[in-house]
C-alpha cells in the first residue's frame, strides 16, 4: 500500500501524473435536493473507500466510486456502492468526527492504476510536508471543478494559534489543521486524503474536512486526524483484505 506508481483544484495546485495516486477514489452524488456534487476518498483496502462524514448528507440519493482516473470524466472503473457508514459521533456543527466510510458492491482487483494507501501508525501525529489531491474547485469562489486530478504540498500548522482562528471549536485529538497560503482544498475536494510520506510510503493521516473564507484565503484549513479513528475503521471494515507492510 501506499506506493506511487509514478515519480513525480486543489485550489493553486498542478495537475498529477496518470497513476501516481493509484487509491484517489472520486465520488459523484446526486444529493436529496436532486443537485450533483462531488467528493474525494481514499482506497483502503480491497472494499472500502475512506471519506468525509459531511460527503454523505442524509437523504442522499445516489453515489457511485470510481477508481484509477486521472479525468474525472472517465467511467471505466466506475464502482456501485453497497452501503456507507458514517461516524456514530459526528457533529455537522463543529464537523468534529467528519469521518465515513462507503463499501464497494464488489471487492476490488487491485492493477498498477488501482491500489490502496497506507492507514497511518496509531502514534503518527507529527507530519513533514504535505500531499492533498483531489478534482474540486480551482476558483476562489468555489464555482466549477477541476476536471483533472491536482496536488498541492501543504504543511501543518499550530494547533492553537488554528484554534483560535476557528472559535476555539477543534479537538486537538481527532483534528488538525494544515495549508498554504495560495494552494488549499476547495469545494469538491472534501473527504479526499491529506498524505504523508514516510518510510517509502504514503499514508492517509487527514481527510480533507472545512476551511474558513474563499479557497485560498485562508491557509489554514481544519483536516479529520485519521490515527485517533484507526479503531473505529478497522471495527467497520471486518470483511476487508489489508495490504501488509
Amino acid at each position: 500500500c501506499g506506493k506511487e506508481r509514478v515519480s513525480s483544484r486543489i485550489f493553486g495546485g498542478q495537475r498529477v501524473p496518470d497513476g501516481k495516486y493509484p487509491w484517489m477514489a472520486l465520488l459523484n452524488l446526486i444529493l436529496p435536493n436532486g443537485e450533483t456534487a462531488r467528493c474525494g476518498g481514499s482506497l483502503i483496502n480491497d472494499r472500502y473507500i475512506l471519506t468525509a462524514a459531511h460527503c454523505l448528507p442524509h437523504g442522499l440519493r445516489q453515489i457511485t466510486v470510481t477508481l484509477g482516473i486521472n479525468k474525472a470524466t472517465e467511467d471505466r472503473e466506475r464502482r456501485k456502492v453497497k452501503f456507507y457508514t458514517k461516524h456514530t459521533m459526528y457533529n455537522s456543527k463543529t464537523t468534529e468526527n467528519d469521518i465515513a466510510l462507503v463499501q464497494l458492491a464488489e471487492p476490488v482487483q487491485f492493477t498498477p492504476k488501482i491500489q490502496p494507501i497506507c492507514l497511518p501508525p496509531q502514534d503518527m501525529l507529527k507530519f513533514g510536508p504535505l500531499v492533498i489531491a483531489g478534482w474540486g474547485s480551482t476558483n476562489r469562489n468555489g464555482s466549477g471543478v477541476s476536471q483533472y486530478l491536482l496536488e498541492a504540498t501543504i504543511r501543518e500548522y499550530d494547533f492553537d494559534e488554528c484554534n483560535s482562528e476557528m472559535g476555539h471549536q477543534l479537538n486537538r485529538n481527532s483534528q488538525f489543521c494544515a495549508g498554504e497560503v495560495g494552494k488549499n482544498s476547495c469545494s469538491g475536494d472534501s473527504g479526499g486524503p491529506v498524505m504523508s510520506y514516510a518510510h517509502g510510503r504514503y499514508h492517509v493521516v487527514g481527510l480533507i474536512s472545512y476551511r474558513l473564507g474563499k479557497c485560498g484565503d485562508s491557509r489554514k484549513s481544519v483536516r479529520t486526524r485519521v490515527s485517533y479513528f484507526l479503531d473505529w475503521i478497522k471495527r467497520n471494515t471486518p470483511d476487508a483484505n489489508y495490504c501488509r507492510l
